[in-house]
């Protein structure tokens, strides 16, 4: 998908507005949490302080744990609720690599 990469993660950080995707090769939870905390420490060295993530429901203990030592407070989407607004603009950009900035 991205650099023979076939799994994206994808940050949407709604007070700024801004979309942050990394490529990653592997589901893995240490795959997943190393790809979070790069993608929080960028948006963390901008200026911007996460206080509150909504996350899938199949989130990882191990990056639940890590939110809690950054102090960032999470929720759990259930899966009948879906975040079309900010969903729909993050899958625009994804779409159109040229728009695509990756880390």
């Amino acid at each position: 998908f991205f650099n023979g990469n076939p799994y994206l993660m994808v940050l949407y950080d709604y007070d700024s507005n801004a979309i942050l995707v990394e490529p990653i090769k592997t589901r893995t939870v240490n795959s997943l949490l190393k790809t979070y905390q790069k993608l929080h420490a960028h948006i963390f060295a901008a200026g911007l302080c996460p206080k509150l993530q909504q996350l899938d429901n199949k989130c990882s203990n191990a990056l639940k744990q890590s939110m809690k030592e950054e102090t960032v407070e999470y929720q759990l989407v259930p899966p009948t609720r879906t975040q079309k607004k900010h969903s729909q603009k993050s899958h625009m950009y994804i779409q159109k690599p040229s728009h695509c900035k990756t880390m």
